[in-house]
């Protein structure tokens, strides 16, 4: 086996590491991007309460 050979494949392997870490901290942010979303939908707070639109009935009666 070259060391020629040996050091391109080595290039190529570090190459795609950095793209799985990009793709690791996109997907991460994305979520956490989903969850803020969600949570600022689900929260009408002052505002949507000065609106008059009801509480969140998120618990069982």
């Amino acid at each position: 086996v070259d060391v020629a050979e040996l050091r391109q494949k080595l290039q190529s392997m570090e190459t795609l590491q950095k793209e799985v870490d990009l793709l690791r901290r996109q997907k991460v942010a994305s979520e956490q991007a989903a969850l803020n979303a969600k949570q600022k939908q689900s929260s009408g707070g002052v505002w949507g309460w000065l609106a008059g639109s009801p509480p969140d009935q998120t618990t069982d009666a």
